[in-house]
């Protein structure tokens, strides 16, 4: 049984394609419309239940809490296929620095609602940090763009690298007391190990996964 949620995604995907072709304007009064709506929901909730919302707990993760950030990822897809506006890269590149250091910022502050404000502003972050790219071609490297396309089977298997890099490979009381090259050691064998999984996932699973919906759905496209 599909939870209830779901059954949103569909008039979703018909409201975003009428958005798509109605410019940047109507896009930007709809974040701010979702990120006011959602400030303004886990304010009633934690004020009404005192309860709080914090990192990693499901009340962060849940859709509405999440759901400025879908939000921005569709404004950058349309933003880039329609050339609606294209910062230059200094305006993009101090946009994206601010913003970083104020997600960082709320991850670290007591704020009451910090943990709701945190994915909106670490949103609009990555939009200006795709421009950045964009306009740098040295971030744009074929490698950099594999991983991009990667990037969900990544999203899917990395947890689960993490743990098993650090509860098997660095569980020894030795590497606590090299805690610089040990991250930066956890880091590199997470990325690569995660890479790898997600490289033949993504080739046997999700690109076949892919032609199958595509060929139930009658759309007949071909598999990016």
């Amino acid at each position: 049984m599909c939870p209830p949620y779901l059954l949103f995604f569909p008039p979703a995907f018909r409201l975003v394609a009428w958005f798509g072709r109605r410019g940047l304007g109507p896009w930007a009064l709809a974040w701010v419309g979702c990120f006011a709506a959602t400030l303004a929901f886990y304010s009633w909730l934690t004020d009404g239940f005192l309860i709080a919302v914090l990192n990693s707990t499901s009340l962060y993760f849940n859709l509405a809490n999440q759901l400025p950030v879908f939000m921005a990822g569709l404004v950058a897809y349309f933003v880039r296929r329609e050339g609606w506006w294209r910062p230059t890269r200094p305006v993009a590149l101090a946009g994206f620095a601010v913003l970083t250091a104020g997600a960082m910022a709320l991850e670290q502050s007591s704020l009451p609602y910090a943990f709701v404000l945190l994915p909106s502003v670490s949103g609009l972050a990555f939009v200006l940090l795709l421009e950045v790219f964009a306009q740098w071609p040295a971030l744009s490297a074929g490698w950099l763009q594999q991983l991009g396309r990667l990037s969900f089977s990544i999203y899917l298997f990395h947890s689960a690298v993490v743990y098993l890099v650090t509860r098997h490979l660095f569980a020894s009381p030795v590497w606590n007391a090299w805690a610089v090259s040990r991250q930066i050691l956890i880091f590199a064998l997470t990325v690569g190990i995660t890479a790898f999984v997600a490289a033949v996932t993504e080739r046997w699973i999700e690109r076949p996964g892919i032609a199958l919906g595509r060929r139930l759905a009658g759309s007949g496209g071909k598999v990016p």
